[in-house]
């Protein structure tokens, strides 16, 4: 008259749930790790924004005639848009003012800002821009000045070289 009671789990059930259960845990704590990496990694506007500092620089820089360097700031000069622009570093900013046909500047476009440090180097006619960002990255920048004279000078020795071949 005993009836045996088969209720509740074996041990082998439980073995298998628990396994299941680890394994099911291991998972999301890996999507868990990569979702915080992926979003930390996407939230670094160091890369981006010095990447678009560099490309307007070097846009202004290579439309230019003539580079010169003044102590803290950089000026470009374009004679067929009649502009100068400043390339300035002012305390923990980079940043350009542009002017246009007044001998006043009309307004700046940031370009970085929350930098650690920076440095400007001049030898000869080559400038060495040196930038730390806030999360320590180092980052050169490397110009060499333009005269309007120099390139009309090389201009005419060409011009000269091609006139001798010639004849």
């Amino acid at each position: 008259m005993s009836k045996s009671k088969k209720e509740g789990f074996t041990l082998l059930e439980l073995t298998i749930s628990l396994f299941l259960l680890i394994i099911v845990t291991l998972l999301l704590m890996l999507i868990l790790q990569t979702t915080l990496k992926t979003s930390k990694n996407f939230l670094d506007f160091t890369n981006y924004e010095y990447a678009l500092a560099h490309k307007k620089i070097f846009q202004i820089y290579n439309s230019s005639e003539k580079v010169e360097r003044e102590s803290n700031y950089i000026i470009m000069k374009n004679k067929e848009k009649k502009e100068e622009v400043r390339l300035v570093f002012q305390g923990n900013k980079i940043y350009m003012e542009k002017q246009k046909n007044t001998n006043s500047y009309a307004g700046y476009i940031l370009l970085l800002q929350k930098l650690k440090s920076y440095s400007i180097e001049q030898s000869d006619d080559r400038i060495k821009i040196t930038i730390i960002d806030r999360e320590n990255k180092k980052r050169i920048l490397y110009l060499m000045l333009k005269n309007q004279r120099d390139d009309n000078k090389d201009e005419k020795e060409e011009d000269d070289e091609i006139e001798e071949e010639k004849f």
